[in-house]
């Protein structure tokens, strides 16, 4: 077996986004990259959904950084090394002033649909998008004073714009499609006054749809368009006729020329090069990187940067001949985890992955097995015994001294979803298509006991040696260690995704039940063994996996979701996370320690329940009222902190609780709150860094209440 040692050592420091959760695995980060601007052969920065990552030493190594408001980040544009734009939520508009280290509030704007933004210079910059989420009708907002203010300056509903690039600051195209029946017809727009007006350019492109388009000069210009299949066309006369100069195969994700000359095509898993400018193209592949590279940057003819699925960082010195992986994103699946005691772990996926820790996590090892054992499940006995099942051919390894030595056996059976030991002795195994499989040596004999004759079986849970519960398409329960299977009375629409007791009385399924065509997520709780169940609905689209720390407090998810109830499963509220990534198990080893897996080798850590960081509980006092206390210090600089109160809720034990910043205009510029709180006083504390001086006010917004307060920032 190959070794390599994963540690959160290699960051510089530790990195703590505001959502309570944070990276072990990839580091520094897994979110997939979709933009990226290299500066100089040192310096550059990328982004994805969650936050920033920004280099200093060619890409060697990368800084994360998070702007500070809990917002997604739609799109990015630095019109030089020290100022730059983020749109976040496709709504407000944050800016740095010294290469991204820092970001302050600037504007808000009404909402454009999968918009983009560029800026030509520190002070112009424009925002382009569709009137609606089904990419129809388009609308170009521009500002001249830095973002603070935007005006309209072109909207269509029968065009669709999708690029835009400047040639200068005064000189730029938009291109996109005009669905003219009975096909499409290629519209290119140019300003020549800064953007304030737009002329259309004739063309005679129809039946294409355009994907993405540049102009290198105002002549020359190459689009990549589709239907009937996929071409790149190039112009020599503004975009007033265009010739097919390559014929591409997958969508065109970046088109990027570093000079007159050379330029590349990219569409992920390989690339297209010319040297002519455009007018030949040779076809080349990534094929040192394992995931695909979505956008690439050169600062020359050979030194280039491309960013891609689950964090992927490569480079290249010799113009895209090779790659070399700078951050070495993963194209594996990470299916559980499971811990023993607070420190050790382990977490297993496809490609015969196998990752331990003995540390809870600041060191991840991972184990390599022959890459065609996808790993499905983990089956934890103690800390020194482990068995991990393998999906297609009914292999199971186990391990008796934490993983440095593995011994193989076979169940002979398809499918394993689930594995659950009760002592050393004895485990049990159920199938997706319903076989039962048991072994009472300790794992070195498995057989076939039963079939549960259930539809799709993915979850699994035994008490004791005799009684335990199957599920999936159909809820069954064993009382003589799985010879028989009974169908649970009551439970016929239940579909549970998964199966959790806590001793042999109390006991969780997760799940969803059908109400004619449609389906109910839901928590069946109970606290006699079982024999009967009671039901909680949940405001969550699928529920897909549960883990349960106590009685009271549990966690859900749901794709990338998690949420979280603290009182027996009767209310859930979501706790936002740092994965954008799909997310596949839960584990908590204690009420606020806690671990998610998922795609492209996520492993993702909490250990504040999930709650953000910077909000304190002070005080478990109930008070009979909500109430927003006058900020301290007051005036400040930088910081202050602001303590509120929150009563009980006569519905539920948590109230949903918003703290609002606003500015003398009344402008939100971010939000320092958002979550389900329990009754009590707590304090935050706002970091107003990145903020000028001035009066701003601070909003209490929960269940109906609504106090504001004013404070003064003086720098």
């Amino acid at each position: 077996m190959k070794y390599i040692i994963i540690s959160l050592l290699l960051l510089s420091e530790s990195v703590f986004p505001q959502s309570g959760w944070f990276w072990q695995n990839p580091l520094p980060q897994g979110n997939g990259l979709f933009d990226i601007k290299m500066f100089n052969s040192n310096t550059g920065i990328c982004i994805n959904p969650d936050n920033l990552l920004r280099t200093t030493n060619g890409g060697d190594n990368w800084q994360m950084i998070y702007t500070g408001i809990d917002s997604y980040i739609t799109a990015f544009s630095m019109p030089d090394e020290n100022n730059g734009y983020i749109l976040l939520d496709s709504t407000k508009i944050i800016k740095t002033v010294n290469g991204g280290v820092n970001w302050s509030f600037v504007s808000q704007v009404e909402k454009i649909f999968h918009s983009k933004i560029t800026f030509t210079s520190p002070g112009t910059g424009f925002i382009l998008g569709y009137l609606n989420s089904y990419y129809n009708g388009t609308k170009l907002l521009k500002t001249s004073n830095g973002g603070i203010l935007w005006n309209t300056v072109f909207q269509d509903t029968a065009i669709e714009l999708k690029s835009f690039n400047f040639l200068s600051s005064s000189t730029g195209f938009i291109t996109g499609t005009q669905k003219n029946l009975p096909g499409y017809h290629l519209k290119i727009f140019k300003t020549t006054n800064f953007g304030s007006t737009w002329d259309s350019v004739q063309n005679n492109i129809f039946y294409y749809t355009l994907h993405s388009s540049l102009f290198i000069d105002n002549s020359t210009g190459f689009v990549h368009a589709a239907q009937p299949n996929d071409k790149i066309l190039k112009t020599t006369d503004g975009g007033l006729t265009w010739l097919a100069v390559c014929n591409t195969s997958g969508y065109i994700s970046n088109l990027y020329f570093i000079d007159f000359s050379t330029g590349f095509l990219n569409t992920g898993s390989n690339y297209y090069k010319t040297t002519n400018g455009g007018s030949n193209w040779n076809v080349y592949y990534f094929p040192e990187t394992k995931n695909k590279i979505w956008q690439i940057s050169f600062v020359d003819k050979n030194t280039g940067i491309g960013v891609g699925e689950g964090g992927l960082i490569a480079k290249t010195t010799n113009g895209g001949i090779n790659w070399i992986n700078k951050i070495n994103s993963m194209n594996t699946t990470i299916w559980d985890i499971s811990f023993s005691d607070v420190n050790t772990g382990f977490a297993a996926g496809d490609g015969g992955i196998i990752f331990k820790t003995t540390n809870a996590g600041i060191n991840w090892i991972e184990l390599n097995f022959p890459a065609f054992d996808d790993i499905g499940n983990i089956g934890m006995v103690n800390s020194g015994i482990w068995y991990f099942s393998h999906w297609d051919d009914g292999k199971i390894l186990k391990t008796t001294n934490t993983g440095l030595t593995f011994d193989t056996t076979y169940a002979n059976v398809y499918g394993i979803t689930k594995l659950k030991f009760v002592n050393a002795n004895t485990g049990f195994g159920v199938c997706k298509y319903g076989s039962f499989i048991k072994t009472t040596n300790g794992g070195s004999n498995w057989i076939f006991v039963s079939n549960t004759n259930g539809a799709q079986n993915w979850s699994l849970d035994f008490i004791n040696e005799n009684t335990g519960f199957t599920g999936g398409g159909k809820l069954k329960k064993t009382t003589n260690g799985g010879l028989n299977w009974l169908s649970v009375p009551g439970m016929d629409s239940l579909y549970s995704s998964d199966i959790q007791f806590l001793n042999s009385n109390t006991g969780f399924i997760g799940g969803s039940y059908s109400i004619g065509y449609n389906s109910q997520s839901a928590i069946w709780k109970t606290t006699d063994g079982g024999n009967s169940w009671l039901r909680f609905n949940a405001n969550i689209n699928f529920i897909d996996d549960i883990f349960f720390v106590n009685e009271m407090i549990g966690f859900a998810k749901h794709y990338n979701l998690i949420y979280k109830t603290i009182n027996g499963g009767i209310d859930w509220f979501q706790i936002k996370n740092c994965v954008y990534n799909g997310l596949e198990s839960l584990y908590f080893t204690d009420s606020i320690t806690g671990y998610a897996v998922g795609d492209y080798g996520t492993i993702i850590k909490t250990t504040t329940g999930g709650i953000p960081i910077g909000i304190k509980p002070i005080s478990n006092y109930i008070p009979n009222q909500f109430t927003l206390y006058q900020n301290y210090p007051n005036p400040f600089n930088p910081s202050t902190k602001i303590k509120f109160s929150v009563t009980s809720n006569i519905k539920r034990e948590t109230s949903n609780v918003k703290m609002v910043i606003f500015d003398v205009l009344g402008r939100e510029v971010t939000i320092l709150v958002n979550e389900q709180l329990k009754p009590g006083t707590y304090e935050v504390e706002w970091n107003a860094s990145d903020f000028a001086s001035g009066v701003y006010f601070y909003s209490l917004i929960a269940d109906g209440y609504l106090e504001t307060r004013k404070m003064v920032l003086i720098k």
